[in-house]
C-alpha cells in the first residue's frame, strides 16, 4: 500500500505527471499504475480529471467525471465510522469532498459548496485538534479550513448563523499551516498548499510579490503546467514588470506549449487565450 507520508512513493511520482499536465502519458497502460485497489485511487483520478478540466481539455465532460470520482471516493470509505478512519483516508475523505466545493464555485452555487465543507466538518474537528503531530497533510487542510472559513464570513455574512457552531475561521493561523504544508518534502502536499497560496494571494489578497513567490516555487516542480505560468505572467504584470518583459514571457511560454505533446488541440487553445487576454488586460481574473 502506497503512502502519502513517503516521499519517493509511486502515487507521488504520478501526481507530479499530473501537476506537470503529462496528461497524455497517464492515459497509457505503460505509464498508468494500477491504483484501482489503493486507497489513493479515488483522489488521483480526481486529481486527473480536474487538471483536464481546468487545463481546457473538452474531450470529455471531465468536470461530471471528476463529480462521479468523488462519489465513488467518499462510497468506498462510507463503511467506516470516524474511530475506524486512519489519518490517511481521513485526508482523502476532506480532499474529495473539498474538490467538490472547489467545482461548485467554479458555477458560481455557493450553497454546494457549503454543503460539501458541511459534511465534513466532524472530520475537520479531527484534523484541528491533532494540527501539532506535525503531519503535513493535516496542516494543509487546517490551512485551507481556518482562512477560507476566515474568508467567507468576511465575504459573505449571509452565511454566519449557518457556521455560527462550526470552529471559527482564522486568516493569520490559515497562512501559518499553509506556508508549514508549503515545505513539506511531500509532493502532493507542497504542490497543493503552494497552489492555495498563490491563489489567495493573487485573488483574494491582491498581494502579487507573495503569489510571484510560489508561482515560482510551482513552476520549478511542475514547468509545463500552463496555469502556473499564467499566475507567475499576471504577478509579473500586477507588479508593474515592462510589457516587453512580459510579451517576451509569453512567447516563449507559447512557443513550449505548441510543441508540447501532453495536451490536447482544445487546451492548447485554451491556454493560449487565456495568456492572450491576460497581456491585453489592465487586471486578469481566471477561475482555476
Amino acid at each position: 500500500m502506497y503512502a502519502i507520508d513517503t516521499e519517493d512513493s509511486e502515487i507521488q511520482k504520478v501526481f507530479k505527471q499530473i501537476y506537470n499536465l503529462e496528461l497524455q502519458s497517464l492515459l497509457s497502460k505503460e505509464h498508468h499504475p494500477d491504483f484501482t485497489e489503493n486507497q489513493f485511487y479515488h483522489l488521483y483520478k480526481t486529481h486527473y480529471y480536474w487538471w483536464s478540466f481546468i487545463s481546457g481539455d473538452d474531450s470529455k465532460n471531465f468536470k461530471e467525471l471528476a463529480l462521479q470520482s468523488i462519489e465513488s471516493g467518499v462510497s468506498a470509505l462510507s463503511n467506516k465510522s470516524r474511530r475506524e478512519l486512519s489519518r490517511e483516508e481521513i485526508f482523502i475523505l476532506v480532499s474529495l469532498h473539498g474538490f467538490s466545493s472547489r467545482i461548485s464555485m467554479l458555477d458560481e452555487k455557493l450553497w454546494p459548496a457549503f454543503r460539501s465543507m458541511e459534511e465534513t466538518m466532524s472530520l475537520i474537528r479531527i484534523v484541528l485538534r491533532n494540527t501539532n503531530n506535525n503531519y503535513d497533510p493535516y496542516n494543509l487542510l487546517a490551512g485551507i479550513y481556518l482562512y477560507n472559513m476566515d474568508h467567507l464570513i468576511r465575504s459573505y455574512p449571509i452565511f454566519y448563523p449557518a457556521v455560527i457552531f462550526y470552529p471559527k475561521g482564522d486568516r493569520e493561523k490559515g497562512f501559518d499551516y499553509l506556508h508549514k504544508a508549503a515545505k513539506s518534502d511531500n509532493l502532493l502536499i507542497s504542490v497543493e498548499a503552494n497552489y492555495f497560496l498563490m491563489k489567495i494571494y493573487a485573488d483574494l489578497e491582491n498581494d502579487f510579490t507573495n503569489a510571484l513567490i510560489h508561482a515560482v516555487n510551482l513552476i520549478e516542480v511542475a514547468p509545463e503546467n500552463y496555469i502556473f505560468q499564467y499566475y507567475y505572467v499576471k504577478s509579473l504584470k500586477n507588479l508593474g514588470y515592462p510589457e516587453t518583459v512580459l510579451e517576451r514571457r509569453v512567447n516563449n511560454i507559447l512557443s513550449k506549449l505548441n510543441l508540447n505533446s501532453e495536451l490536447p488541440l482544445s487546451s492548447k487553445q485554451h491556454l493560449e487565450k487565456e495568456m492572450k487576454s491576460l497581456l491585453a488586460s489592465s487586471t486578469a481574473s481566471v477561475k482555476h
